[in-house]
């Protein structure tokens, strides 16, 4: 996956909007079980 052909706006919420987009594709990559237990491992 190429990361560089997302845009990622300025300002206050680019964090949370990269986060966001992070969180989307992890979740869409594995069953939410799963990424449940990994989140509580990594957390």
């Amino acid at each position: 996956m190429n990361m560089s052909t997302h845009i990622i706006t300025p300002g206050p919420y680019r964090a949370t909007k990269l986060w966001n987009e992070v969180t989307r594709l992890f979740r869409a990559g594995m069953p939410l079980r799963k990424h449940r237990q990994n989140f509580r491992l990594h957390a």
